[in-house]
C-alpha cells in the first residue's frame, strides 16, 4: 500500500500540495504545544518518512524552527503553553538557545532514518564544505 494520497510508489501534485502545510503543522504543534504529530498519527508519519528518503524533497525541506516562524507572519500570533515537552523543544529547536556540540540524536526535531545511517563526521565535512562554499 502506497504511504502517498494516491496509489502510486511516487508522491503526486496533492501530496506535493499539502507537503509543506503538514511540515509547518508539524513544527508547530512540537514548538508551541510540545505536541509530537508524528508519534500520534502514524500515517502522517508514514507520509513524511516516505517524502524524507526522496532527495529532491530532502534538498528543499525547512527545519522546524523556520517553519514555526514562517507561520505568524503568514496566519497571525501563535500560542504556546507551558508544558514541559513544549518548554523543551522551543529550547531545543530556537537556534539561540544553540550549544556546541549538537547531540542530533536526542534533538525534539527527528532526525530521518537515512540521516541516523551517516556517520556525524559527514555532516561535519558537508557543513565546513557549505562554508568555505560561500566565502
Amino acid at each position: 500500500e502506497s504511504p502517498f494520497f494516491l496509489p502510486y510508489d511516487h508522491p503526486t501534485i496533492v501530496d506535493m500540495q499539502y507537503v509543506s502545510h503538514v511540515e509547518r503543522a508539524v513544527a508547530s504543534a512540537m514548538y508551541y504545544k510540545g505536541y509530537d504529530v508524528r508519534k500520534r498519527f502514524a500515517n502522517i508519519d508514514r507520509w513524511l518518512s516516505a517524502y524524507e528518503k526522496l532527495p529532491h524533497y530532502m534538498a528543499s525541506k525547512s527545519d522546524y524552527y523556520t517553519h514555526c516562524m514562517d507561520i505568524p507572519p503568514q496566519y497571525g500570533p501563535c500560542f504556546d503553553n507551558n508544558s514541559d515537552l513544549a518548554q523543551r523543544a522551543r529550547a531545543s529547536i530556537d537556534p539561540s538557545k544553540a550549544r556546541l556540540p549538537v547531540d542530533w540524536r536526542s534533538d525534539l526535531e527527528p532526525p530521518t532514518a537515512a540521516q541516523l545511517e551517516v556517520p556525524e563526521e559527514d555532516f561535519r565535512i558537508e557543513a565546513a564544505l557549505r562554508l568555505i562554499s560561500n566565502h
